[in-house]
């Protein structure tokens, strides 16, 4: 696995327009399958399942976008109605896998032995203050790197180079 820092996940999450929660989403299933040495998570799977949803979503998104208004809408307020659906199962596969990340996580911290647990309920709840799950997953990630290899944790580097690497 792979010492990020949380401040750094966080903004670029922001920065990037979300776009980069998907690579570290992504780049976490593979490093926990890789540490694993077995799919714990299935990698293609889940991207199936988020390219899926987001193409239906475009495509729906864009037969309401360019409906003409002065023909009948009826097909608009049926396309308006499935994206939210697509827009609620969105968020929650985020979460799901957020949250299965979560768990392989923690099974890790039980293995090395590590007393401060990642807890389930408060990434989920992170999740919705403010998208701050991926911080709190990447610090709880970082102990286990800190506990494999110590030399890592007390290098010095400058305030703002530590800040985003």
């Amino acid at each position: 696995m792979k010492r990020r820092c949380p401040g750094f996940v966080y903004i670029s999450m922001f920065l990037t327009g979300g776009i980069y929660l998907f690579y570290w989403l992504f780049c976490q299933i593979e490093e926990i399958n890789r540490y694993r040495k077995t799919e714990v998570i299935k990698y293609k799977r889940t991207i199936v399942q988020f390219v899926s949803v987001f193409s239906v979503f475009v495509i729906l998104f864009t037969a309401i976008f360019y409906q003409d208004p002065f023909h009948d809408n009826t097909l608009s307020g049926v396309a308006y109605f499935f994206c939210c659906i697509l827009a609620v199962y969105w968020i929650i596969l985020i979460i799901v896998t957020v949250r299965r990340i979560g768990a392989e996580v923690k099974k890790i911290q039980k293995e090395k032995g590590i007393t401060r647990e990642l807890d389930l309920v408060t990434l989920v709840v992170l999740f919705f203050i403010y998208l701050s799950a991926p911080a709190y997953l990447q610090s709880n990630i970082n102990k286990i790197i800190d506990l494999e290899n110590p030399r890592e944790k007390n290098s010095k580097k400058p305030l703002l180079v530590s800040l985003f690497f």
